[in-house]
């Protein structure tokens, strides 16, 4: 049986909040000229899910390490609460 993935509103709010900075981040690298790479690809909300379950949790439940790769200003983090059924994301 396949488990049921799902987040809460708060975990979206805080997804778009980071995807909006990385946004502002890559543009602030474009307008400074100190980079040539407009095709870098953002983060959305899938990429942010799969990276919470790719790298998994800790102890806690808190997912850390997530979307190294875009270069923003602070690490995305999330809660992840199983309930053996399935997971939830939720704001960290």
């Amino acid at each position: 049986m396949e488990r049921v993935i799902g987040y809460t509103e708060s975990f979206f709010l805080s997804a778009m909040q980071f995807i909006s900075e990385c946004a502002a981040k890559r543009k602030e690298i474009l307008d400074a000229a100190k980079d040539t790479a407009d095709d870098t690809e953002l983060p959305d909300i899938e990429a942010l899910v799969e990276d919470a379950l790719f790298f998994g949790w800790d102890e806690d439940g808190l997912c850390f390490n997530l979307t190294d790769n875009y270069d923003s200003d602070r690490p995305f983090v999330c809660t992840v609460i199983d309930y053996g059924e399935g997971i939830i994301l939720d704001a960290a």
